[in-house]
């Protein structure tokens, strides 16, 4: 197997001359590396198919790491969204907004709420998929019903989605096109 991608910033310009490492996931040994050649490219072949990987770019100061598969596209470099090991907390705004930085998250309420709705999602890139939970099992973070969502809201047509202990997860996806979230997964253990 073969990981390729290409990285570029928010306009679409090639990001050129960035290091990127491939890791196996399991226990963070480099599999091999590439430098991003002049259209943004890369490629790190003679990998296992039976392994899971992430990618680490570099790009001066910022360091960026999302989980890998066949073919990479990194968009919006520019917007310090990173796939961490560890993830960040969120406080939901009083308006129920968050501000990613990460692909996952642990999701609060605002003020310490018994109960708080994630509306809005901002400074997600296209394609993007994030993992958000509830940072308490005392407090419950809701996705509400929204077939209609503004931008960076959440499309759910189904039923509201309640993360009411901490095992609880959803996958969202960032369309760009459409200008917001779809919820994909909600897995609801308890």
């Amino acid at each position: 197997m073969k990981l390729s991608g290409r990285v570029f910033s928010n306009t679409g310009a090639a990001k050129v001359g960035l290091a990127v490492t491939v890791y196996d996931l399991s226990d963070n040994s480099t599999e091999g590396s590439d430098t991003t050649d002049s259209n943004g490219e890369w490629e790190v072949a003679s990998l296992d198919d039976d392994k899971q990987y992430y990618i680490e770019i570099v790009d001066g100061s910022n360091q960026y790491n999302i989980l890998g598969n066949i073919n990479v596209q990194v968009e919006n470099i520019c917007a310090d969204i990173s796939h961490s090991r560890t993830a960040t907390e969120l406080t939901l705004s009083s308006a129920g907004a968050i501000t990613i930085t990460q692909d996952f998250h642990l999701v609060d309420t605002y003020g310490g709420a018994a109960s708080g709705e994630i509306v809005t999602i901002n400074g997600g890139y296209s394609n993007q998929i994030l993992t958000v939970w509830a940072a308490s099992s005392s407090r419950d973070v809701v996705i509400p019903v929204n077939a209609a969502p503004a931008a960076n809201g959440i499309y759910n047509n189904t039923a509201p989605f309640t993360m009411n202990i901490t095992q609880d997860r959803a996958q969202l996806l960032f369309d760009d096109t459409l200008g917001y979230w779809i919820l994909l997964n909600p897995r609801n253990v308890g």
